[in-house]
């Protein structure tokens, strides 16, 4: 981004492709240093995305082969989504396909 000249609030939306660590671990930062970000999913995540259904792929057996450092912030950002603090809220289209930040 600095070679660009960009800056952090030129990002103004981010598709979430699947739900690995490394596609949903910077939600809760992204979205509280980007209050108007919008998040776009697919139609069948959002209930995982919002808290509903428990993730698939990013699950408790998974974040304990994880080393140290890593489990430990794993286990804090898969505690805090379940508690009901997912930065993502229900679809906001018509077409169920884009859901934005919680405010």
């Amino acid at each position: 981004m600095n070679k660009k000249r960009l800056q952090l609030s030129d990002i103004k939306r981010v598709i979430i492709t699947y739900q690995d660590i490394d596609h949903i671990g910077n939600l809760f930062e992204l979205s509280n240093l980007i209050p108007e970000l919008e998040l776009l999913a697919h139609a069948d995540d959002i209930p995982y995305l919002t808290g509903d259904l428990p993730f698939i792929k990013f699950t408790r057996e998974r974040i304990e082969m994880m080393p140290g450092p890593a489990k430990d912030m794993a286990l804090h950002f898969l505690e805090s989504w379940r508690a009901g603090r997912s930065p993502v809220c229900s679809a906001t289209t018509a077409d169920s396909t884009r859901a934005a930040p919680i405010h």
